[in-house]
């Protein structure tokens, strides 16, 4: 963790104690992280644990948040969706790329996956449900459906 995180930790525990935090304490935690890389955030996030760690990540913005999930391990994400919900974690999700998106989709409990695939556009749970039918150490296990186009001219 870099001391700049390690410093902002003890001020973070205090500011999160409130559950949910008032928008004026999310305002302010927002301005304490906007300088801190993702990576950064999500030490943050699993340092904190618990409802301190999903008020934190609640506090985020919705891209920042993408981000951050992103670079949480599988059971700091998992814990996430937990604890917020499906219906709030679904615009993390589908903004995710689709291999992060499938990984995450395969290590979740039946019962969760079962609450979230409704939610999710169809475009995306198709590319999901396609995705993680490829076995592990597979080539198709390890690509993603996104691709870039160029017109002829």
């Amino acid at each position: 963790m870099q001391e700049l995180t390690v410093l902002i930790l003890p001020d973070l525990e205090v500011l999160l104690t409130e559950t949910p935090p008032s928008a004026e304490v999310q305002a302010h935690i927002r301005d304490l992280v906007a300088e801190l890389h993702p990576a950064d955030v999500a030490d943050l996030v699993e340092h904190l644990e618990g409802e301190p760690a999903a008020n934190l990540f609640s506090c985020l913005q919705n891209g920042t948040q993408r981000e951050v999930f992103e670079y949480l391990p599988e059971p700091s994400q998992l814990e996430l969706i937990e604890r917020l919900g499906p219906k709030r974690m679904v615009p993390v999700i589908e903004a995710m790329s689709s291999d992060e998106r499938a990984d995450l989709v395969k290590a979740l409990p039946a019962q969760t996956l079962q609450s979230l695939l409704p939610l999710v556009a169809q475009a995306e749970r198709n590319d999901i449900l396609r995705l993680v039918t490829y076995e592990e150490g597979t080539a198709g296990a390890l690509m993603s459906s996104e691709y870039a186009a160029l017109s002829a001219n």
